[in-house]
C-alpha cells in the first residue's frame, strides 16, 4: 500500500464498504506511527480515537434499530426461580456483572487481550441469559476488536472503546437490575 494514492488503497480494501475503508485507515495510521516521528504521536493518538469512535458508532447496537433488549428472559429465569429466590438470583447476576466489570478494567489497564476476551465470553453469557441484548452485543464487539488485538498498545485501536463501552453496559445493565431488585422481582 505504501506510495499507493489513498483513494487507491480504499478501493484495494473493499471500495465503498466502510468497515474496508476503516481498516484501511488504521492501517495508514500505524504506518504513520511506525516511522517513527514523536511529533505527530499526539495528533495520530486523536486520530485512531476518532475512528475508535466512528466503528463503535457503526457497530453498536443503537445504529440497529430492529434490536431491541429481550426481557421476558429475565422475567422467565424469576419465574424458574420463584419468589423465594428470585432476589438472590438477581443479586448474583450483580455480583457477577461486577466482577466482570473489574476484569475488564483491570484487563484494559494491563493491555491484556486475552483476559479481555475471557470476560467477554462471560459478559456474552451473562447479558444473554438476561435478554440484554444491547450490553451482549457490546461484549461481542469488545471479543471482537481482543481477538484482532496483537501484542502492544496500539494493536487493536478499537479495544480500548469497545472495552469502554462494554463497562457502561454494565453499569447500566447492573443498575436495572438493581431496580428490578428494589421493585420486587
Amino acid at each position: 500500500m505504501a506510495g499507493m494514492p489513498g483513494n487507491q488503497v480504499l478501493r484495494n480494501a473493499g471500495g465503498d464498504n466502510a468497515a474496508a475503508a476503516l481498516v484501511a485507515l488504521r492501517e495508514g495510521l500505524r504506518a504513520l506511527a511506525r516511522l517513527g516521528n514523536a511529533d505527530d504521536s499526539e495528533d495520530l493518538a486523536m486520530i485512531a480515537a476518532a475512528l475508535d469512535r466512528i466503528e463503535l458508532r457503526r457497530t453498536s447496537l443503537a445504529a440497529e434499530p430492529g434490536l431491541r433488549d429481550d426481557p421476558a428472559r429475565l422475567d422467565r429465569l424469576l419465574a424458574l426461580a420463584g419468589p423465594a429466590d428470585a432476589v438472590e438470583l438477581l443479586t448474583r447476576f450483580e455480583t457477577d456483572l461486577a466482577e466482570t466489570a473489574r476484569r475488564i478494567a483491570t484487563a484494559l489497564a494491563a493491555n491484556d487481550a486475552a483476559a479481555l476476551r475471557a470476560a467477554s465470553h462471560v459478559l456474552i453469557a451473562v447479558a444473554g441469559s438476561l435478554g440484554a441484548l444491547g450490553v451482549e452485543a457490546q461484549a461481542r464487539h469488545l471479543n471482537a476488536e481482543a481477538h484482532r488485538a496483537g501484542p502492544g498498545p496500539d494493536a487493536a485501536p478499537g479495544l480500548a472503546a469497545a472495552a469502554e463501552a462494554a463497562l457502561a453496559g454494565i453499569a447500566t445493565l447492573t443498575r436495572r437490575l438493581a431496580a428490578r431488585r428494589t421493585e420486587g422481582p
